[in-house]
């Protein structure tokens, strides 16, 4: 009875991806599918904003006065905790 043995480390080495070129097959992917889920998701919000009613005049009023106006003239209750 004979044993026989085989280096196989570089077969190993060239079938199963090293993981710093996975890493970077990684970080040239994930831009590529954040880009894709951020131009699906604007476009559903683009989509939403035209569905929806134009505004009150009075809700414009009250927005165009939070833009140009202090905190100070709301409602304590309407203003910001933080």
């Amino acid at each position: 009875m004979s044993i026989l043995r085989i280096d196989c480390r570089q077969l190993k080495a060239s079938l199963v991806p090293a993981p710093t070129h996975s890493l970077q097959q990684l970080h040239s992917l994930i831009p590529a599918l954040a880009a894709d889920l951020f131009t699906n998701f604007m476009s559903d919000v683009q989509v939403c904003v035209r569905a929806r009613p134009p505004p009150y005049p009075f809700v414009v009023c009250v927005c165009e006065q939070a833009r140009t106006q202090p905190a100070s003239w709301l409602p304590s209750a309407m203003r910001s905790t933080a």
